[in-house]
């Protein structure tokens, strides 16, 4: 860090023409640093959100696929507790002799 002794001592060696022109470029200079740090970062940042969006991309697919089957599966043992049922009826109607009354 510079103290002002260090900036006394430049501007005594340095006309003041000179030292505006230092400022100036080392102004510039900073500028250029600054706009390059932000283009980084912002080229990491989309990168990780590129990242992450591929990720829960595939994490959505992977539970809609999970749902998926949870679904067929859901159905299946519906469908089969209704069959089970209807043979159930079929059964206590032709044993007692009860008729179906939906049936014409």
């Amino acid at each position: 860090m510079q103290t002002a002794g260090d900036l006394g001592i430049l501007t005594s060696v340095m006309k003041p023409e000179e030292f505006k022109s230092l400022v100036k470029t080392l102004s510039n200079v900073i500028d250029q640093r600054a706009k390059t740090t932000e283009m980084v970062i912002k080229a990491e940042l989309r990168a990780e959100v590129n990242s992450l969006e591929e990720r829960l991309s595939s994490e959505i697919l992977a539970a809609r696929a999970e749902a998926h089957a949870d679904n067929m599966t859901l159905n299946a043992n519906f469908v089969r507790e209704i069959q089970r049922l209807k043979k159930r009826a079929a059964n206590i109607e032709k044993h007692t002799g009860i008729t179906d009354p939906t049936i014409n």
